[in-house]
């Protein structure tokens, strides 16, 4: 049992102040940056562990991007 857990990409990220990429998942749609600017806390960003982004698009769409 999770005490955190959710049922939606857009529940997970509603409120948070970044996003930690430790899986890939085929069925995530990792690059709905409309959904994370809406969602997410101003200055939002990324840590990205398994190269699902680009630093460029990241940076395009107002987030910070910090890979491993």
């Amino acid at each position: 049992h999770y005490d955190y857990k959710v049922d939606s990409l857009e529940e997970a990220v509603d409120g948070a102040h970044g996003i930690i990429v430790l899986a890939k998942q085929d069925d995530t749609d990792y690059k709905n940056f409309k959904l994370f600017k809406e969602k997410m806390h101003t200055e939002p960003f990324i840590v990205d562990t398994r190269n699902v982004y680009t630093k460029d698009e990241v940076e395009a769409n107002g987030m910070r991007y910090e890979t491993l």
